[in-house]
């Protein structure tokens, strides 16, 4: 068995794994799936993760006697705060106004976000989970497309209806948020999640005709 010190990370941290075998084990092998350290002979690694996702990480521990194996699932999640970053080519993420999931945003910000996964991009669809913004003063826009030249899918200021989700099927998704410089709320999470066209290997196969040739 083993010990994962977070099991839900956001980009960039690192896991350090403990090893709980029993039975004295004489050598690990680990594969750390995603990690920057994809593999490791060491008894309690670490890694960091730079790559958004669900992976597996397997433990196989000896000794004299034979061998053993355990798995467990680690996710990392790709946590974006608006007018930290202006773009994402992340499949899936978190996006959350200035303050953060529990914080608030500032005064006068005026900050755009793109999500553009890459050619292949089917839809994108923004979940928004909470919204709070002063009403009729600080917006938050949505568009179907790479700039705020796109269609307009969400245009709203106060609170809204929740959860609330927009679909964008151009490829690429634009947010912007728009405060004035007087009061400021919890402002919004929202999650995202690119669909893509099919991208998996192809599958061969062939027929041959005649295929009944006579012998001579």
């Amino acid at each position: 068995n083993f010990l994962m010190s977070d099991s839900l990370i956001t980009l960039s941290r690192t896991v350090n794994f403990t090893d709980l075998s029993s039975n004295g084990p004489t050598s690990w092998r680990w594969t750390i799936n995603g990690g920057a350290t994809g593999s490791s002979i060491l008894q309690n690694p670490s890694s960091i993760f730079n790559t958004a996702g669900t992976f597996i990480i397997k433990l196989v521990a000896t000794n004299s006697y034979g061998s053993d194996s355990v798995t467990k699932t680690l996710t990392v999640i790709n946590s974006v705060l608006m007018c930290s970053t202006i773009s994402s080519t992340a499949l899936s993420g978190l996006l959350y106004d200035s303050g953060g999931p529990t914080g608030k945003y500032n005064n006068n910000e005026n900050c755009g976000f793109l999500i553009n996964p890459g050619t292949c991009t089917d839809s994108i669809l923004l979940t928004l989970t909470s919204f709070s913004t002063e009403d009729n003063y600080d917006y938050l826009y949505v568009y179907d497309g790479s700039s705020s030249a796109g269609r307009l899918l969400f245009s709203e200021s106060g609170s809204i209806a929740l959860p609330r989700t927009l679909k964008a099927t151009s490829g690429s998704m634009y947010i912007y948020f728009d405060s004035d410089g007087s009061a400021t709320y919890n402002g919004f999470n929202a999650n995202w999640q690119a669909y893509q066209n099919n991208t998996t290997r192809p599958v061969a196969n062939f027929t041959f005709t005649p295929n009944n040739v006579p012998l001579f």
